[in-house]
């Protein structure tokens, strides 16, 4: 039985779009198509970013599907976690010759798996962005910033403010 499901539903009331949600049946909401979510991306994607490209987290697949439009985008090489996400969503990337994906941990993936020289690194493996896994994006960020031009990590500055908050 799968831990995992894709539900669509309205988010607000007082707006008529569906959003798509990846759910875990235990730690709920993971992800989803929402504005915040898009806008989340837009600093990585503003970059332009071309070549060959490290995904860590598949979720919805949504950061894929934009840097697929980014005609100087290469390969997407993502890194999934877990199984079941896979099972769930990687099958609209069966026929694209760009997007490979590895099921591994992401924060001690052995970069030598990676088959090309990797320009930038996109990371969104986190449930939240509370202050508690602050600490935890600027080391998988390490692990990664060394082999790329640049390594992002979704939802960093509102991790950090909150980080902060804490102390």
């Amino acid at each position: 039985m799968s831990n995992w499901f894709i539900d669509k539903r309205q988010e607000d009331p007082n707006d008529e779009r569906i959003t798509t949600f990846l759910v875990h049946k235990k730690r709920g909401d993971i992800m989803s198509d929402c504005d915040l979510e898009m806008d989340d991306m837009l600093p990585f994607l503003n970059i332009n970013p071309y070549g060959n490209i490290v995904v860590g987290g598949l979720g919805l697949g949504l950061i894929i599907d934009e840097l697929l439009k980014l005609e100087k985008v290469d390969n997407i090489y993502v890194v999934e976690i877990d199984d079941e996400v896979i099972g769930l969503t990687s099958h609209k990337y069966d026929d694209n010759e760009k997007v490979t994906i590895a099921k591994g941990d992401a924060r001690d993936f052995d970069l030598s798996q990676v088959p090309f020289d990797i320009d930038f690194v996109y990371m969104d493996i986190w449930d939240n962005d509370l202050g508690d896994t602050y600490e935890d994006r600027l080391e998988v960020c390490q692990h990664w910033g060394g082999i790329c031009k640049e390594c992002f990590s979704w939802a960093k500055d509102r991790s950090k403010i909150n980080f902060e908050a804490k102390k």
